[in-house]
């Protein structure tokens, strides 16, 4: 987030993501209106605040493989928003960060129209 917004390090959490997707801000759009900027915000801001903060200071465990699966797929979606309106010019994301997101894509690919 930081990389794509092109923000300095000191930039992080709630705060961060409001103020990459705010009106004019460097992830949104031309056509984006408020309200299309406040939910992207809120659902970076939600998602960070629940599933990385707690997380990412502790051995997570899961009852299902699921669970983590789509732990995993709403991360790589959240990454493809990122990714997809990083302004040019700004650094490519991470090696091996597209591998995750061509997975998931080439997987609702092969499933679409099917009920799992």
């Amino acid at each position: 987030m930081r990389g794509a917004g092109n923000y300095p390090e000191k930039e992080i959490g709630k705060t961060l993501m409001f103020k990459a997707f705010a009106p004019k801000g460097p992830l949104t759009r031309p056509l984006d209106d408020k309200a299309d900027c406040e939910a992207l915000a809120e659902l970076f801001a939600g998602s960070l605040s629940r599933f990385r903060n707690p997380g990412g200071h502790t051995n997570r465990s899961f009852e299902h493989v699921l669970e983590a699966m789509e732990e995993l797929m709403l991360a790589s979606r959240l990454l493809r928003i990122v990714d997809e309106r990083r302004p040019a010019g700004l650094p490519a994301p991470l090696p091996g960060r597209e591998g995750l997101g061509n997975f998931v894509q080439g997987r609702s690919a092969r499933t679409a129209g099917t009920v799992l």
